[in-house]
């Protein structure tokens, strides 16, 4: 084997290593249908305090540096100010006793998540593929496939934290927010399906899967079905 060949190997194996590496590194950030958090195939969840959590995931989600007092407002709003603020460092620093304290950036006034670190989001994949699926001249199929799939369910479903009012309420409204995103991307996956007499069979189970999330769609369910011959 030649010096050169040699080294061009050992370049290629290393990289497979980084690779490897940052795949073992990962974090892994799920919110649609549930919470759940992976660090290299482990669970991490029952690690963290529920409030710590929610912090978390509301960093990661939002994809913003938030202020202190932010924060603070956003999970204590029921507590005086300086309480409100040394519950949120009591929070951070559980977060910091974790191996994911990397992934949560903290300054004297700024909090965010490290976005630099490898991490998946299932949120921002579904966001990501209903803007492929639907950006478009005309809805892009395997797209939609793609975002419906993510959409294991509501956006943090069994998931609450006591005492944080205003932190519920923004659950509330990106849980609204996914829902008809899912209802929309599913839509049109069942009108190119069955509307468009691309695949009847394909369409079926987005077209079972729409009543179940939208239960006042049941005519149109029926239309769709009855084109398949099939009794519901």
């Amino acid at each position: 084997m030649s010096l050169v060949t040699y080294r061009r190997k050992s370049v290629e194996t290393s990289a497979i290593q980084d690779i490897f590496e940052d795949n073992m590194d990962q974090l892994r950030l799920r919110f649609l249908g549930g919470t759940n958090v992976e660090q290299g195939g482990e669970e991490r969840s029952d690690q963290l305090p529920g409030k710590a959590l929610a912090l978390l995931c509301y960093l990661a989600v939002t994809g913003e540096a938030q202020t202190r007092e932010v924060l603070a407002g956003l999970f204590w709003s029921d507590f005086p100010e300086q309480r409100a603020r040394g519950n949120l460092r009591d929070t951070l620093t559980a977060l910091r006793r974790t191996p994911l304290a990397s992934f949560v950036v903290t300054g004297r006034r700024i909090v965010s998540f490290n976005r630099d670190l490898p991490y998946w989001l299932d949120t921002a994949e579904f966001l990501g593929a209903i803007e492929r699926g639907a950006g478009g001249v005309s809805p892009d199929p395997s797209a939609l496939e793609a975002a419906v799939a993510h959409y294991r369910g509501e956006f943090l479903a069994g998931f609450h934290v006591s005492k944080a009012a205003l932190f519920e309420e923004w659950v509330t409204v990106k849980r609204q927010e996914f829902h008809l995103l899912a209802i929309g991307a599913l839509q049109q996956l069942v009108d190119f399906h069955l509307d468009g007499g691309s695949s009847y069979e394909a369409g079926i189970p987005h077209a079972c899967r729409l009543l179940i999330l939208d239960p006042w769609r049941e005519q149109n369910h029926r239309k769709y079905l009855s084109k398949s011959n099939l009794v519901f």
